[in-house]
């Protein structure tokens, strides 16, 4: 049985630091068009644009450094699965050069041989103190445990 990565997670984390970059010009843009007769441009008016156009821009870098390295993987006992445009690609677990989970940011890296790094949610809910105890977690950490990855 093959365990599926959250696609809900999947999808904000992909494309969530594009959505705050428009949320916040959205909101830039709304408060200029119902005070653009009561602001005064000033300094305090010129770093505050600043501001929001540096986060906007840090928002869309950070969509686009990132977007293409989020998958949807599938993992069980025998072979990985990996998501692409073009389908799915299967690897074993000796193709693995490893994986890691990020507790804090709740996200797997996942190193495959001869490919770039791919980032992923878990199947279930991950405890900041104890990790990932769902069933994909116990998969990764009997893998992990048995080919020393």
């Amino acid at each position: 049985m093959l365990y599926e990565s959250n696609k809900l997670g999947y999808y904000f984390n992909k494309y969530g630091t594009l959505l705050i970059g428009l949320v916040i010009i959205g909101n830039a843009i709304n408060y200029l068009i119902q005070n653009f007769k009561t602001i005064e441009f000033n300094a305090d008016t010129i770093v505050t644009s600043i501001i929001i156009g540096a986060s906007l821009w840090v928002c869309v870098w950070i969509h686009l450094k990132y977007k293409d390295k989020w998958k949807i993987v599938a993992i069980g006992k025998s072979k990985i699965a990996i998501e692409e445009n073009n389908g799915e690609t299967e690897y074993g677990w000796l193709d693995v050069e490893y994986i890691h989970l990020d507790r804090f940011l709740k996200y797997y890296t996942l190193k495959i041989k001869g490919r770039d790094e791919i980032l992923f949610t878990p199947y279930g809910f991950i405890n900041i103190f104890t990790g990932d105890e769902s069933d994909m977690g116990v998969i990764i950490n009997k893998m992990k445990r048995e080919l020393s990855i």
